[in-house]
């Protein structure tokens, strides 16, 4: 993290972005990195030809060409979703069938790291 650093989740297109066609993206991480490459609106575009996952690791092996790392919430317009990171660690949680689940994601080795 950068001293004086702004939050890039409330710019639309890098931080988060939805489309109705589409589906709808939220991240977090490296916010310079995230709004560099509009991240959000990357990986929603990439749903027109891609699954949630396919579009979520190819943006984010992108994502550290530019010297960041991200986590990422994708859900398309078909009900398909993924939540992917390259960062060390990621918490998150989803509902399924009335339950929560939480799911603490550490980094395994992967093609990014």
């Amino acid at each position: 993290m950068l001293p004086g650093r702004v939050d890039d989740t409330p710019i639309i297109g890098a931080g988060v972005y939805a489309d109705d066609s589409l589906g709808a993206v939220s991240c977090t991480g490296m916010g310079e990195a995230i709004v560099k490459i509009t991240l959000a609106k990357e990986i929603c575009m990439n749903l027109a030809a891609w699954t949630p996952a396919r579009a979520a690791r190819w943006s984010l092996k992108r994502i550290l060409a530019v010297g960041g790392r991200a986590g990422v919430i994708v859900i398309s317009s078909k009900g398909q979703f993924t939540i992917s990171h390259n960062t060390a660690y990621m918490a998150s949680d989803s509902v399924k069938r009335g339950r929560l689940v939480v799911r603490e994601s550490f980094s395994r080795k992967s093609p990014w790291s």
